[in-house]
């Protein structure tokens, strides 16, 4: 049967430190800027505080930062969202718009242009899985067969998605298609909230912004007034959370929303703490979420492991048994080697690694449960 939830179990496995501040210098440059830091202050009700930089992908505080300071404010007037309210998927509507600013108006016209040059010719959106080949794409939905997540891999774009009856759709493939990638892997629901989108995404002890908790409007049209949940200290890297933040976005999304959704949106694995949901097919009947980890690790790096919603029946250890051994069967080695794109390659590596990972130590602590009940 089921152990209880929430029973924690340290897998006495020592593995290599995740990187915690990616690609962070100890001192960052308090002299630099960003275009679009630069923009952000010129938005009536704008403000990015002057003890945050944008450095190497990632935001870092240049001066110690209490808990509750105020980080920035991103107005409606700086946001971004389709003109279409009627429109059946709004993503739609904001991916069009986007391309409306960003090749109809352009840098004369658009209010919106520094923020648009970034995210259409600075910002790897073309690393997102949608924007993946198509051996790329098989070579997911082989990782994860019938049984694990993302079932979903590659599936989605702009033409197949949106109900667009322009008559230039030829001359505005790309740029719709890209324009729709950058809607929903930086997009909150359907809004482009600039600036709070740069902020890199961690949970677990390394969340520190969000949305005041304390706003009279955390609904997604509304202002954006970001403040520390923590004291940051100088030098360490700003996180918010995708799935686990305060407002209106995040509603439901913390056992729904996690590590594969997370790669199928962004392209990348998420930093530890990883979650992992298995439908294993012996889950009990009001059991929605099927057999749901935590992967995280201590301060000693080793992984923790814990049972979100009850451990495993032994049906659901052979399943995962069945996973590993046909993971282990991929040769990943040939298979990306032959990928067209490096990124594509490394990605998902890191992904079959993680599951890899994951079902590893889900098996490894079940039987560790299984051996302390004897």
């Amino acid at each position: 049967m089921r152990s209880s939830c929430g029973i924690l179990l340290v897998v006495a496995i020592c593995v290599s430190a995740t990187a915690q501040e990616t690609g962070a210098s100890s001192h960052p440059d308090v002299g630099s800027s960003h275009p679009v830091l630069d923009w952000l202050r010129t938005k009536d009700g704008g403000f990015f505080s002057d003890k945050i930089i944008f450095q190497n992908g990632g935001m870092f505080a240049t001066q110690d930062i209490s808990k509750g300071e105020q980080l920035m404010i991103i107005p409606p007037s700086a946001m971004l969202m389709g003109s279409d309210d009627e429109a059946e998927d709004l993503s739609c509507a904001t991916a069009e718009r986007l391309v409306e600013e960003y090749s109809d108006k352009g840098e004369a016209e658009s209010e919106y242009w520094p923020y648009l040059q970034y995210v259409f010719e600075s910002s790897p959106h073309k690393t997102v899985p949608m924007g993946w080949s198509e051996e790329g794409k098989q070579l997911i939905q082989d990782i994860v067969g019938d049984g694990l997540d993302p079932q979903e891999f590659g599936s989605g774009s702009f033409f197949e998605n949106c109900d667009y009856d322009g008559e230039d759709a030829d001359q505005r493939h790309d740029l719709l298609e890209a324009s729709y990638r950058i809607v929903l892997s930086r997009g909150w629901h359907h809004v482009m909230v600039p600036v709070l989108d740069m902020v890199n995404h961690r949970n677990g002890d390394w969340l520190n912004v969000d949305r005041d908790p304390n706003s009279d409007n955390l609904e997604v049209e509304g202002d954006y007034r970001i403040v520390a949940l923590k004291d940051i200290p100088k030098g360490s890297q700003l996180h918010n959370s995708y799935n686990q933040c305060v407002d209106v976005t995040c509603s439901g999304t913390e056992f729904t929303y996690i590590t594969p959704q997370i790669f199928l949106d962004y392209g990348f694995v998420e930093q530890y703490p990883r979650r992992f949901a298995f439908d294993t097919g012996f889950e009990e009947e009001d059991n929605e979420l099927g057999l749901l980890i935590e992967i995280d690790e201590n301060g000693d790096n080793e992984l923790e492991l814990s049972w979100l919603n009850g451990g495993p029946y032994w049906e659901e250890v052979e399943w995962l048994e069945e996973q590993k051994q046909r993971l282990d069967e991929l040769d990943m080695e040939a298979r990306t080697q032959n990928l067209p794109h490096p990124h594509e390659a490394s990605a998902a590596q890191d992904y079959y690694q993680s599951l890899l990972v994951a079902i590893d130590f889900a098996i490894q602590a079940a039987e560790d449960e299984a051996e302390d009940e004897f």
